[in-house]
């Protein structure tokens, strides 16, 4: 079965959380926590059509989640996704 979207927020969601609560003003840890949490979607989202669909039927692929999520945070996870996917486009535009 693998790792279930509970165990994959307790081993990298909430202990990257705490490490940026720790101390906010830290890019790695910012940059950290926000990549746990934008993978905890993806997880959800795939692991969910395999072994709990309905909780996900739904949803089309994970734009319809990512919206979704956005709507109910009041834009905040649209942000939190955005944090994850820009540094590793920093240096890779040969421009």
């Amino acid at each position: 079965m693998g790792m279930t979207p509970v165990n994959y927020f307790e081993l990298f969601v909430l202990g990257n959380s705490e490490d940026f609560q720790e101390n906010p003003g830290c890019l790695r840890r910012a940059f950290n926590a926000s990549v746990a949490v934008s993978h905890l979607a993806d997880h959800y989202l795939t692991y969910n059509k395999i072994y709990e669909p309905s909780l996900v039927s739904k949803f089309n692929d994970i734009a319809d989640y990512v919206n979704y999520l956005s709507v109910k945070t009041n834009g905040a996870f649209r942000d939190i996704r955005s944090i994850a996917n820009a540094y590793k486009h920093l240096y890779t535009d040969p421009n």
